[in-house]
C-alpha cells in the first residue's frame, strides 16, 4: 500500500480512512498490525487479513492459506 520509505502504519491508516472501502477483506503485512488500523477496519465491517506482530501479546487467528492464495 505504501512506498518503502514511508511509515507504513501512519500512511496506511490515512489511505484506508480516505478510501471508500466496502465490507470485505484487507490484506497487509505485519507493519499494518496496529490498534488504529484494526479499529478502523472493524468499524467499517472489513476483515483484516494481517498477521499479528511478533510482540503482540494476544495473537489474532490468521488463515495462512488465505494469505498464500492472494500473493
Amino acid at each position: 500500500m505504501t512506498p518503502g520509505q514511508d511509515h507504513d502504519p501512519v500512511t496506511g491508516y490515512r489511505l484506508l480512512h480516505e478510501l471508500d472501502v466496502c465490507p470485505g477483506e484487507v490484506l497487509g503485512d505485519r507493519a499494518y498490525d496496529t490498534n488504529a488500523i484494526l479499529g478502523l477496519l472493524q468499524s467499517r465491517a472489513i476483515t483484516p487479513v494481517i498477521p499479528s506482530k511478533r510482540n503482540r501479546r494476544v495473537k489474532r487467528p490468521l488463515d495462512s492459506e488465505r494469505i498464500k492464495s492472494d500473493t
